[in-house]
């Protein structure tokens, strides 16, 4: 004897897998889009700060317990060791306009706190924001950008 299925169940058991593939698929197009129209630059130093201080030094740690607030920030002019940056487009400034950030634990797991857009007015459009319990993706887009600088993100 086979056993019966309602037409209901297995149009429900087809219809989430092919939500998520939908899904999965705007993401995507939605990521190269954007990234379609961007200019890349060679040099811009995005780092972490967890003490507040503004700067990435030996004392950013996050901690294997407990709450840590964690702060994202970019330079968009100058590269990790300082010295000034350039980009790959003759006729362009090392402006910034949009952002993404992908963060990943490793060896644990993370209960992620809510993302903080610091640059609301300059970037206000959350294209994408995803959280599980290794992984944090966010994504900004803006139409005025900011001059070369250093900037919190988030």
């Amino acid at each position: 004897m086979r056993p019966r299925h309602s037409s209901a169940a297995l149009s429900g058991q087809v219809a989430r897998p092919l939500y998520r593939r939908v899904d999965r698929l705007v993401w995507l197009g939605t990521v190269l889009l954007a990234l379609s129209y961007a200019t890349p630059s060679v040099g811009q130093y995005m780092y972490l700060d967890a003490n507040g201080d503004g700067i990435h030094t030996p004392a950013d740690i996050v901690s294997s317990s407990g709450v840590t607030l964690v702060d994202v920030w970019i330079k968009t002019d100058s590269a990790r060791d300082g010295t000034p940056a350039s980009c790959s487009a003759a006729d362009s400034s090392l402006t910034i306009r949009s952002y993404l950030v992908v963060l990943h634990a490793q060896d644990g797991t993370v209960t992620w706190g809510p993302f903080v857009n610091r640059q609301q007015e300059a970037m206000p459009f959350n294209i994408a924001s995803a959280f599980d319990t290794t992984d944090a993706f966010v994504f900004y887009d803006g139409s005025n950008p900011l001059p070369p600088g250093t900037y919190k993100l988030g």
